[in-house]
C-alpha cells in the first residue's frame, strides 16, 4: 500500500509540478531574467531528480507479486522496471523444474536481485543483463549476467569496503541462509554474480 501510494500520489505530484516550473519559463520568458530562468530549470531538475528517487523507494518496498506469485513473477517485474527506468535490455531465463520456495529465500534472492540490478544501472554501463533462475533438485542458483565495463577481482575487496557494488549485503544474505557466492568480473567484459542455496 505505502509503495502503491508514493508511486501514484508522490511521483505524480512531483512530475506536475516539474511541469508547472518548466510552463512558468515557457509563458514568462519575456518577462523573467535569464538568472531567474536558469533558477527555475535548476529547480525543474531537483524535482524530477526527487520523482525518481521516489519511484525507486517506492519499487524498494516489498512488492504484493513477491508474496501473491512468487520469485519468478517478481524478478520479472523487477526486470521490466530495469527496461523502463534505463533502456537497458534485461531478461530473465528460468531452468529446470519450478517450485516453491519459502518466504525467506523468495525476500532474499528478490534483495539480491535488486541490489545487483541498481548496481548494474548505476555503474556498468552495460547494454544488456540477464537473471538466470536455476531449480536444481536440492539448490536454487540465481545469476545476474551483464555485458557491461566490469572491474578487476584484485579490486573487489577495496570496492566492497566502500559499499560500491553491495557485494557486502549480497553476501550477508547468502551467508544467512547457509548459501555461497561467486562473483567473475572482467574490464570491459562484464561481471557476473551466482548465488546458490539450499531450497
Amino acid at each position: 500500500r505505502i509503495s502503491r501510494e508514493i508511486h501514484d500520489d508522490t511521483t505524480q505530484r512531483l512530475w506536475i509540478l516539474a511541469n508547472r516550473l518548466e510552463n512558468l519559463v515557457t509563458d514568462n520568458r519575456s518577462s523573467i531574467t535569464p538568472q531567474i530562468a536558469a533558477e527555475l530549470g535548476t529547480i525543474r531538475d531537483i524535482t524530477l531528480d526527487i520523482s525518481g528517487d521516489a519511484k525507486r523507494l517506492s519499487l524498494a518496498l516489498r512488492p504484493g507479486i513477491l508474496d501473491n506469485l512468487g520469485i519468478v513473477p517478481a524478478l520479472r517485474w523487477q526486470v521490466d522496471q530495469l527496461k523502463d527506468e534505463s533502456g537497458i535490455e534485461c531478461e530473465i531465463a528460468v531452468e529446470g523444474h519450478q517450485r516453491d520456495l519459502s518466504p525467506d529465500i523468495n525476500t532474499h534472492l528478490y534483495r539480491i536481485a535488486q541490489e545487483a540490478l541498481s548496481n548494474i544501472r548505476r555503474h556498468s554501463g552495460a547494454k544488456q543483463a540477464r537473471i538466470t533462475l536455476e531449480f536444481k533438485q536440492e539448490t536454487i542458483k540465481m545469476t545476474i549476467r551483464d555485458n557491461g565495463t566490469g572491474f578487476s577481482l584484485k579490486d573487489i575487496n577495496k570496492l566492497s569496503k566502500q559499499n560500491k557494488l553491495g557485494i557486502i549485503g549480497i553476501q550477508e544474505r547468502a551467508r544467512l541462509l547457509g548459501g555461497s557466492v561467486k562473483i567473475d568480473s572482467r574490464l570491459n567484459r562484464g561481471t557476473s554474480i551466482s548465488i546458490e542455496l539450499n531450497g
